[in-house]
């Protein structure tokens, strides 16, 4: 249907459509690599216009008015000052955490925290951030990172029930897997991936910066992650790993011995922190380590099925393979 001359007043001044009558919805998912995402959520605090809610496990606050965190809290107080609901959520393992506080109770900015690893944010209900960045110094400009930016109806609402119970102190969301597009996951993470690497057929690259000791224990969930890649691999999938150096011996010994190969992360100096997986052409992308502690609820990750993201997802994993010379196999 056409918008009425009021719909396309209110989506020019707020960047919000209305939902009634709504026939066709394009969502457009977006792979943020590495930097992009500081520049991208940057640009978008500062157009926020009603809301802005969100959780980042690390939230560093540095004296340095022109770091990148630092950057990030003054624009969230501008935006504040201007108008907009602004609630910031972290976890107390934040960087200079007793600054962060003090910081956010002197500009009026309300705070919560909670003792979860995710890093979700949430602008005006037409944007939601998901991915592996914290707001460190580290993540903003060095590491390797990945986060996925969707205007997907559907993920915002489960984002923003997800951040609400947090909140609101409430039992923190379990979101599952229901959907062949596009999921924020919680605690459904681990059920998603291994069904998915259980059925895969043709390819599964693998980007991850921590993992368990392999444990010959059939409960351990994030060795029967790592079994599951055998198996594909053993069925003719084509399956490579890029892990960083915080990947433990036995691990690394487990993927040589049953001839994965795989490759440590470009360089030693340079954590690559990003936590995702393609199979076939589905791509996962968020704070899921493969640690028992982190399978959880605790975390959130976005799956997509998407063409263009896989395509993306590609490139930067071969780029970062291309570049390494630190074979494992």
């Amino acid at each position: 249907r056409a918008l009425t001359a009021q719909e396309v007043s209110d989506a020019y001044s707020n960047g919000v459509f209305a939902n009634n009558g709504l026939v066709a919805y394009c969502s457009i998912p977006v792979l943020l690599k590495n930097t992009e995402y500081y520049f991208d959520v940057l640009n978008q605090i500062k157009q926020a216009k009603s809301k802005i809610y969100l959780f980042v496990y690390q939230i560093e606050f540095t004296s340095s008015e022109t770091s990148r965190p630092r950057t990030l809290l003054n624009e969230l107080v501008n935006a504040k000052n201007r108008g907009v609901d602004v609630k910031v959520m972290f976890n107390d393992d934040s960087i200079n955490v007793d600054k962060l506080r003090t910081f956010l109770s002197q500009n009026g900015i309300p705070y919560k925290e909670r003792d979860l690893h995710s890093k979700v944010v949430v602008i005006d209900d037409r944007l939601v951030y998901i991915g592996s960045s914290n707001w460190r110094v580290s993540s903003l400009q060095y590491n390797n990172e990945l986060n996925i930016k969707s205007n997907n109806i559907n993920t915002i609402k489960d984002a923003n029930a997800y951040l609400d119970a947090i909140w609101t102190g409430q039992p923190t969301l379990n979101l599952t897997d229901n959907s062949s597009i596009e999921k924020l996951i919680s605690g459904g993470y681990y059920d998603s991936v291994k069904n998915a690497i259980d059925n895969a057929k043709t390819r599964i690259r693998l980007i991850m910066k921590f993992i368990d000791n392999y444990s010959t224990d059939t409960t351990h969930k994030p060795s029967n992650l790592l079994r599951a890649l055998v198996d594909a691999k053993n069925r003719g999938v084509d399956v490579k790993v890029i892990i960083d150096d915080t990947v433990p011996s036995s691990v690394r010994n487990f993927l040589k011995n049953n001839s994965i190969p795989t490759k440590l992360d470009p360089s030693s100096t340079q954590s690559t922190h990003v936590k995702s997986v393609l199979i076939d052409n589905t791509v996962y992308v968020g704070s899921h380590n493969w640690t028992t502690v982190t399978l959880s609820v605790g975390d959130t990750t976005i799956k997509v099925n998407n063409s263009y993201i896989s395509d993306d997802f590609i490139a930067y994993f071969d780029n970062l393979w291309n570049n390494s010379t630190r074979n494992i196999y």
